[in-house]
């Protein structure tokens, strides 16, 4: 399984691979970018010959795309590529489940994750395995 995270906090990125190495016990590739620039480049170089079964985003990282958040962008960007991708938008944005419904993925809190970190592992859990 190949994920593909974007965050442009390392913390956060760090918080991704553990999880998804604690839910997901079989061999896995997760590829990490620090910026929505970055994971784009990343996606584009790889999707067809190497597709990724998941990309996880942030959604504020860069902010170069205003009016739009750098995250919101990349999901825009990545389904014009491959409208199928399986996306999960982590982030602290106050209209986190707004954007993820004009987009049609899916999404978790940041705020919920560090309340209960059992949180993402339960949502990755229920959509991925």
């Amino acid at each position: 399984m190949r994920i593909l995270t974007a965050d442009d906090s390392f913390d956060w990125l760090n918080i991704h691979s553990a999880v998804l190495n604690k839910v997901f016990d079989y061999n896995l590739e997760i590829i990490s970018a620090n910026s929505a620039f970055e994971a784009i480049n990343i996606y584009k170089d790889e999707y067809i010959e190497n597709p990724f079964n998941l990309v996880i985003t942030d959604l504020q990282m860069e902010s170069d795309f205003e009016p739009l958040y750098a995250g919101e962008w990349l999901i825009k960007e990545i389904q014009n590529l491959n409208e199928k991708q399986n996306i999960l938008i982590v982030s602290s944005c106050f209209n986190i489940e707004q954007i993820a419904n004009t987009y049609n993925v899916d999404y978790i809190s940041k705020r919920l994750i560090l309340s209960d970190h059992s949180s993402y592992q339960l949502k990755l859990t229920g959509l991925y395995k």
